[in-house]
């Protein structure tokens, strides 16, 4: 199910489920400029996204990603987005889950629209689940948490976010409050745009 949702600064989005930004989202200042999902986080895709994030069932992140990017290919590749990047979990979460969903699915979006795929961002502090906050809780819980990787690879022109428009991957989008700290951290550095691309859209 096609889910495109616009934000940034603009009014409701167009949605095959609705169309308006849930009345979480209406209260942030999204720093990103729109958000892709394949669909609805329920039913039969709740349960696959939850399942990807198992260590041994990586191949099912890879199909959500690729059916994602399919289904949105024309409009992203109208949108001229030059470096795909994944939300990134903090080093002990990684550990305990033997790497992350986003990184498989932002590598997926990168091979199927023909694009570099980047970690640019790193995670500067552990934080709390977010599932467990109300919606303003989630946004303090993520803010100023995120940070763009400096080192030599990454300040190369191939990977580097600065004046590119950057594809941002995670499983779910729900209040938006973990991908508007991590697109403020990518624009901060540079980045001239951040569009999401997500598995699931939660509505509250």
């Amino acid at each position: 199910m096609p889910l495109p949702l616009e934000a940034g600064n603009s009014s409701a989005g167009n949605s095959t489920a609705g169309g308006a930004r849930c009345v979480h989202c209406k209260k942030l200042a999204l720093r990103f400029s729109r958000t892709f999902a394949l669909g609805l986080y329920q039913g039969v895709l709740q349960e696959a996204v939850i399942l990807a994030k198992q260590a041994t069932r990586r191949v099912v992140a890879s199909t959500l990603a690729s059916l994602a990017a399919e289904t949105h290919r024309e409009a992203l590749g109208a949108l001229n987005c030059e470096l795909v990047s994944p939300i990134p979990s903090h080093w002990r979460r990684r550990v305990v889950r033997r790497g992350t969903p986003a990184q498989v699915l932002a590598e997926t979006f990168a091979a199927e629209l023909n694009l570099p795929v980047c970690k640019s961002l790193r995670r500067i502090r552990s934080t709390r689940k977010q599932g467990m906050l109300s919606p303003e809780e989630r946004r303090k819980n993520v803010d100023g948490s995120f940070a763009v990787n400096t080192g030599y690879v990454f300040r190369s022109a191939a990977f580097s976010p600065r004046g590119k428009h950057v594809l941002l991957v995670d499983d779910v989008l729900t209040t938006g409050a973990t991908g508007n700290a991590a697109a403020t951290a990518l624009l901060q550095a540079g980045a001239s745009e951040v569009t999401m691309a997500v598995i699931a859209r939660a509505t509250g």
